[in-house]
């Protein structure tokens, strides 16, 4: 059992046997996805909270609603909710950039020979940076009536795997 150990000490230190654990890189270690939140509240009422995980530096749309056919148009309208962001790592923050569009419709009228069909839209543009865990939030604002709220959160997951 001894001869066997020198023998192998001495195959290694001289190169004939290679060390087969993979060597991980700081780059590979380090956290690359990120936990989006989003919270979006009318009139003190949560109607969507989506969730997605992306890569860093990774568009990422989140889009929640339906589609509703107008007179004229062949394509429905979508409406609902469209969240694209792209977050990035920095120096253990996160810096982000997007946009929100809520589209609703606003009203139908149908009567014989003339039909119509409108939509309430509004959309907010924005960028910031926030730590792990932090809450930004955006009012989308409108002429009548109170905000929507977006609440937006980040995540960085860290991978605890082979630690």
């Amino acid at each position: 059992m001894r001869f066997l150990f020198l023998t192998m000490a001495v195959l290694y230190v001289s190169g004939c046997v290679a060390d087969k654990t993979p060597a991980l890189s700081s780059r590979a270690l380090a956290p690359n996805q990120i936990l989006i939140e989003t919270r979006l509240v009318e009139h003190g009422v949560v109607f969507s909270s989506p969730r997605a995980v992306t890569v860093n530096g990774t568009e990422t749309r989140i889009v929640i609603g339906q589609s509703i056919d107008v007179p004229g148009l062949v394509e429905p309208i979508p409406t609902g909710v469209a969240l694209t962001l792209v977050p990035r790592i920095q120096d253990g923050r996160i810096a982000f950039a997007g946009s929100c569009e809520v589209k609703r419709p606003a009203g139908e009228l149908d009567q014989p020979g003339f039909r119509a069909a409108s939509f309430l839209t509004r959309e907010a543009y924005f960028a910031g940076i926030a730590n792990s865990g932090e809450e930004k939030k955006v009012q989308l604002e409108q002429p009548t009536g109170p905000p929507i709220t977006l609440t937006l959160k980040f995540l960085i997951m860290v991978n605890t795997a082979g630690r």
